[in-house]
């Protein structure tokens, strides 16, 4: 009894192997017209680049007199301003501390100056005698960063 027992599992082991078994289906053909003669390959999808209409950069407006940047808990608003030469920026600090992070600010102008650390409420400015672009950042808040544009 035990060896037909024996019996039945390896014939339903060979059974279940060869039926779970695979085979890979046979290579395609290229496809035959009816005379024999080898059809066409299949055409090939190529894209073409539609032209990218330009835009004219909206020019940034110069600053009459002197300007404020006022540094809120949203960051400086405006980042990025226009002057002319002689003309004063003066950055305000209107941080608070209710979120959590020190109000203090010190502000950088790249290769030029550095201002004192300054509390909410205080200001520091200063003037702009020569054209050119001007990159400042917040070296205590180093995410806070713009530019000064000073032209003619």
């Amino acid at each position: 009894m035990q060896r037909i027992l024996v019996l039945l599992l390896i014939a339903a082991s060979f059974v279940l192997a060869c039926g779970c078994a695979q085979s890979s289906p046979p290579p395609a053909e290229s496809p035959q017209s009816p005379a024999g003669i080898p059809a066409a390959p299949p055409p090939v999808r190529t894209t073409t680049a539609l032209p990218v209409q330009a835009t004219t950069p909206t020019p940034t407006p110069v600053m009459p007199g002197n300007t404020v940047i006022r540094i809120t808990p949203e960051g400086l608003q405006p980042a990025d301003v226009t002057i002319r030469t002689g003309s004063q920026v003066e950055w305000v600090n209107s941080d608070t501390s209710e979120n959590g992070h020190n109000p203090a600010h010190r502000i950088e102008i790249a290769g030029i100056t550095s201002s004192q650390l300054f509390s909410p409420g205080q200001n520091w400015d200063w003037t702009f005698t020569r054209a050119g672009v001007y990159t400042y950042s917040d070296l205590v808040h180093p995410t806070l960063h713009g530019t000064v544009t000073v032209v003619g």
